[in-house]
């Protein structure tokens, strides 16, 4: 069988993916990338599980690499008023290129982590599709892995649900079977969005006003950073009708606020845009996705450029926030994705 990387956070998913590699016969070196401090821990949680398990267990550390690609950015892009997506970031730029060059370097096959993701042929290229269980999926975060990575990596917890995971990790005894599963993003705990992006930002956030459609000055807010796009929470704005955020303009620091009703978008663009075949269609029907937790709405796809499209959604579809992406979708094959404009 193949000799297999698999990236390893110490947690029940990872811990029981290195279990199945084993039972299917593979040879499995556990790899823990140490992207933030934070990581050091996940790092040490890993190594008890390697051991549990008998393989080896090696960490790398990526914080320059890390810093640069995705944590600059973050901040950047919220002092720039948008809503950037760190993970798809991640898995793109550091992640799995990272487990590849590692896995070439100890002369393994294949690299496998314990995404909810599984891989299948379309048309002879790899693409992603669906989990099994499609409350877990994360297939939405993985639009910028190329055919290079996608031809040498394993899900090996496709076909199973969450449920069924955790069992399988009792009754192996692992050490991570009780282990919570892991947050949104995976280097800021014990602080909000908000506060860690203040932290790290090099200059002062831009303050301003609330502002209505009809640009009636309706208070002052915490800075632009605090806020994204169909937000309601935390605005301390009375009004006889609940309010969200419409429009965050970085340049006069004023953040825009309008009714529900006025939140909703039938075309959204995007840029950076990745397709499974490489070069994107003129156009194409999909089911668009613009955020993790939204159910797809069907759109057409029309490229404006060789990585810019046009989304044009038969239904109306709320709150599409600058920075997020937009993944696009054939049922469960994941055909490729964008950033939002």
């Amino acid at each position: 069988m193949s000799k297999v990387l698999l990236g390893m956070s110490g947690g029940v998913d990872s811990s029981v993916a290195a279990a199945l590699l084993l039972r299917a016969g593979h040879e499995v070196i556990g790899a823990t990338l140490i992207m933030h401090d934070i990581h050091e821990k996940d790092a040490a949680a890993a190594k008890i599980v390697a051991d549990a398990v008998g393989i080896d267990h090696i960490t790398v550390d990526m914080r320059e690499e890390f810093e640069k690609h995705v944590l600059s950015p973050f901040v950047s892009e919220y002092e720039k008023g948008r809503t950037p997506n760190p993970c798809v970031l991640c898995n793109g730029y550091i992640k799995f290129p990272a487990l590849l060059r590692t896995a070439d370097s100890l002369g393994c096959d294949c690299i496998a982590t314990g995404h909810y993701a599984a891989i299948r042929q379309r048309d002879g290229h790899p693409i992603i599709t669906a989990a099994t269980d499609k409350a877990k999926d994360q297939s939405y975060f993985l639009y910028m892995l190329g055919e290079d990575i996608l031809s040498r990596l394993l899900f090996p917890l496709s076909g199973m649900t969450k449920p069924e995971i955790r069992a399988l990790a009792e009754e192996l005894g692992l050490p991570s079977a009780s282990s919570p599963d892991s947050q949104d993003i995976c280097f800021i705990k014990d602080i909000s969005c908000a506060d860690f992006v203040r932290s790290r930002s090099n200059g002062e956030i831009k303050l301003g006003n609330f502002v209505d459609t009809e640009g009636k000055v309706l208070g002052k807010h915490k800075g632009i950073t605090a806020y994204t796009i169909g937000q309601r929470k935390g605005l301390g704005i009375a009004s006889t009708s609940p309010l969200y955020v419409s429009y965050i303009d970085a340049d006069s620091g004023n953040v825009i606020l309008c009714r529900e009703n006025e939140l909703y978008r039938t075309k959204v663009y995007a840029d950076n845009c990745r397709y499974f075949a490489g070069k994107l269609p003129d156009t194409f029907e999909a089911n668009v996705s613009l955020r993790y937790t939204k159910k797809p709405g069907r759109a057409t796809v029309t490229a404006l450029s060789e990585n810019e499209v046009l989304i044009e959604f038969t239904e109306p579809q709320r709150a599409p926030a600058p920075g997020q992406a937009a993944v696009f979708f054939d049922g469960d094959d994941l055909l490729g994705g964008g950033t939002i404009k």
